[in-house]
């Protein structure tokens, strides 16, 4: 009982030190992830398995359309269409050109898993990505208002999921309420992009009297980001969208293969403008 108590110890010191943050992807065993409960498809679990086999091939993708010009990225939509699978395919590729800088905030380990297949498949180094991995609203904003100092050189790509957890939810005061995101979060990001650092930001959203929209929208606006929404289709795939003030743009059909690898199609906006139509008819009938 002893032993297995000073194990647990062991682990929660590991686990919840506050030096104990940032660490490179490739400190990640396989192992030890196995041992976590992850809500993954067993096909990303088989595949980490098969890369040797796979290792010849390099998998890449057509980012362009999705990045644009600007190097600040809002990438926004409800839970499970996709947003922290685009944001995995992203840093896989800005891996192949420099560091790229993961900052989780909500504690789940889902995603490492799959960005490390994604890298392999696409001949990125896991070694250049730095994961820091948060606990509370504290030490989140914390994390990001020094990135300014502690960020290495060589990055290329900056990635906060999601950036909504670094409001302390507690405060009541609503003219204070997102004070932290507003002045803090969103200005330090918004300075590291200006550098020409891409700077990817992860949104959760909530019910209005508009509609769904990202928290504090209007914030976000301000500094002017690329706005991607993503919108959850019938199957397996999502459609990323880009908001524009005559309607909504639809950019790409995000797909999952058979080895829970992120696709990214590009046929012409008509027929997923019809697609997601019909999608959204099926959901209000049922």
């Amino acid at each position: 009982m002893r032993r297995m108590q000073s194990r647990q110890n062991r682990k929660d010191q590991r686990l919840f030190n506050p030096h104990w943050k940032r660490e490179p992807l490739s400190r990640y065993p396989k192992k030890t992830l196995l041992k976590q409960p992850q809500r993954l498809c067993r096909s990303v679990l088989e595949s980490i398995g098969n890369q040797k086999e796979r290792r010849g091939s390099v998998r890449q993708l057509r980012l362009e359309p999705i990045l644009g010009e600007r190097n600040l990225v809002h990438l926004w939509g409800r839970a499970g269409t996709g947003k922290t699978l685009l944001a995995v395919a992203l840093a896989t590729e800005a891996s192949r050109h420099g560091c790229v800088e993961w900052i989780n905030t909500d504690g789940k380990r889902s995603f490492v898993l799959p960005l490390k297949a994604s890298i392999k498949a696409a001949g990125g180094y896991s070694s250049k990505v730095n994961v820091t991995l948060t606990r509370g609203c504290t030490e989140a904003l914390e994390t990001i208002m020094a990135l300014p100092s502690t960020v290495p050189p060589g990055t290329t790509m900056i990635v906060v999921d999601p950036i909504t957890r670094v409001i302390d939810m507690g405060n009541v005061d609503d003219i204070m309420w997102g004070r932290e995101l507003r002045e803090d979060a969103l200005p330090a990001l918004a300075a590291l992009a200006s550098g020409g650092i891409k700077v990817i930001i992860v949104s959760e959203v909530r019910s209005t009297e508009i509609g769904v929209l990202p928290v504090l929208y209007d914030s976000m606006k301000r500094w002017r980001p690329r706005s991607l929404k993503a919108v959850r289709g019938p199957g397996r795939h999502s459609t990323l969208l880009l908001p524009a003030s005559e309607g909504e743009e639809v950019l790409a059909v995000m797909k999952l293969d058979d080895e829970g690898l992120l696709q990214l199609d590009y046929p012409s906006a008509q027929f997923l403008q019809e697609s997601d139509h019909s999608c959204l008819e099926r959901q209000s009938c049922a």
